[in-house]
């Protein structure tokens, strides 16, 4: 504050207080490191709420800066490095426990440009924070998918069962099936495999966790699929966004055809744009940041595909991974028909997750959480819609999601699922964006985004089945009422729909937000 010679005697202006997030959280975080050392106990702090909201409604690094020269501004990254390593280090995922923190509210604190780092956050946060009830994200740009790691106490193990993922073959070979009665990692749960598998999904960020409707992910079982490199696109994109650095994967390129390193893994990335170009640039690949810090260790991570006989350096890792061993190279590629479906679950197998498992696989806030704000953005059509039934079935006090047309999309999957009830939602914000044409669309894995039907989507590039055709092009084709190109509400009847389902699934609520 500051004195004002116009205010009346003994009163002071208060002018333009400023505080950097950062340095704020810094200096929290030394605080309870310097408790914690002085203490022969694990202290019980009364930290009951932290807000690190601002005025601005996203952070520089959403998806609206994300152009060939703003991504590569090395102040804007190390700006939101900053951020993101103080929150990692203010909720670490062991040693800690916030047992009094019942609001927490980021703000735009997490964005899509370093999807890693907000996977940090979010299972720091499950770890520390125990009474958690309101989790406030508005204005991030998040996959609601990384919130598997807020929700569950060892995501790998409380989900490979249901899904396709890696496992030590004969002579170490890398193999990709189902989850099976002789499961190894059911069987040594302390075992090297489990370690090596937890260190390429919870570290090395190899294999993200990518929720689809049971729709979807019969299509995608049910077809083999084989990996299409439309070199024309790519040259396209990579003109469009002037990337001279780029490897475009051509003959004269360093990478050969096998390197995994040239592949995007299930869910890899979390935003793209229309034409799913975002994420190679967020992600780096041009090679021009050169940031000291996570940027760097995510291309060291992503490397590791490639095979190389290097030893990987860990730099964060939750204790029930244990120390990274090398005994068991995983080794995976695109050649591999059922790579596109690594970790791939249905709406359905993420709610026997929860049902089945003898214990509670969740963290403990995940029987306090009312309130999980998941933020509406421009890049809606690449967020997973299957995470609300999930979050209503795990969180059961929910009772406000947030504005993003996923959550509204997830209602309408929540109500076809066996077994569901109604909800104790008292909040819902109904939004219908301009590109609402893309939004009607289900979310599909990263790399599966193409299209011969849908207006700016790449054709005949990425994962295609034995027929050339795309995933979301077989789902146009067994939903003809869908009428992509022509969809027009001046009779108001989607929103009609809609306001029916939030009636019968919502008797609890008291405000409705209807935005068009």
């Amino acid at each position: 504050t500051e004195g004002n010679e116009e205010t009346p005697s003994g009163n002071e202006a208060v002018k333009n207080l400023v505080i950097n997030k950062s340095r704020l959280l810094v200096a929290l975080n030394l605080s309870l490191l310097e408790c914690e050392a002085n203490l022969s106990h694990p202290p019980s702090f009364k930290l009951t709420k932290l807000d690190l909201t601002t005025d601005e409604p996203f952070h520089n690094c959403n998806s609206a800066n994300i152009t060939s020269s703003a991504v590569l501004d090395k102040t804007m990254v190390r700006h939101h490095m900053k951020d993101i390593e103080s929150l990692v280090a203010t909720f670490p995922l062991t040693g800690r426990t916030l047992s009094a923190l019942t609001d927490l509210r980021l703000g735009n604190c997490l964005t899509n440009l370093l999807p890693m780092q907000n996977q940090l956050v979010l299972a720091g946060v499950g770890q520390c924070c125990p009474s958690l009830k309101v989790l406030d994200l508005r204005g991030s740009e998040m996959d609601p998918a990384i919130a598997i790691w807020l929700v569950l106490a060892d995501p790998f193990m409380a989900l490979h069962k249901y899904c396709y993922t890696v496992y030590k073959g004969i002579n170490g070979k890398t193999e990709i099936r189902k989850h099976t009665e002789d499961c190894m990692y059911c069987e040594d749960m302390e075992g090297t495999e489990v370690t090596e598998a937890k260190e390429a999904t919870m570290v090395d960020r190899r294999f993200q966790w990518s929720p689809v409707s049971d729709e979807v992910w019969e299509l995608l079982e049910e077809n083999s699929w084989h990996y299409v490199d439309n070199k024309t696109y790519m040259k396209k994109m990579k003109k469009k966004y002037k990337l001279n650095n780029w490897d475009d994967g051509s003959e004269d390129s360093s990478g050969s055809d096998d390197d995994d390193s040239n592949w995007e893994t299930d869910n890899e990335a979390s935003g793209a744009d229309s034409e799913g170009w975002v994420d190679d640039i967020s992600n780096g690949k041009d090679g021009s940041i050169e940031e000291p810090g996570h940027v760097n260790e995510e291309k060291k991570s992503q490397s590791a595909d490639t095979g190389d006989d290097d030893e990987t350096a860990a730099s964060e890792c939750c204790e029930c991974c244990g120390d990274q061993t090398l005994n068991w190279k995983i080794n995976t590629g695109p050649s591999d028909p059922l790579y596109p479906l690594i970790h791939v679950l249905s709406a359905s197998a993420l709610i026997k997750c929860l049902q089945q498992s003898l214990t509670s696989p969740c963290n403990p806030l995940a029987s306090t959480l009312e309130v999980l704000y998941i933020s509406g953005n421009s890049l809606e059509n690449f967020i997973s819609e299957a995470m609300f039934p999930f979050f209503l079935t795990a969180c059961p006090k929910l009772k406000i999601l947030g504005d993003s047309l996923a959550v509204m999309k997830g209602l309408k999957l929540f109500s076809t699922m066996k077994d569901t009830c109604n909800t104790e939602l008292i909040e819902l914000d109904m939004v219908y964006p301009s590109t609402y044409d893309h939004l009607l669309l289900p979310y599909v894995p990263c790399g599966m985004r193409s299209s011969e039907w849908v207006k700016g989507y790449p054709s005949l590039h990425g994962w295609l089945n034995d027929d050339n055709i795309s995933l979301i092009d077989l789902y146009l084709k067994l939903n003809p009422h869908w009428d992509i190109t022509n969809l027009v509400f001046g009779d108001g009847e989607i929103v009609r729909e809609d306001c029916q389902l939030v009636g019968k699934l919502c008797p609890k609520l008291t405000t409705l937000n209807i935005n068009l």
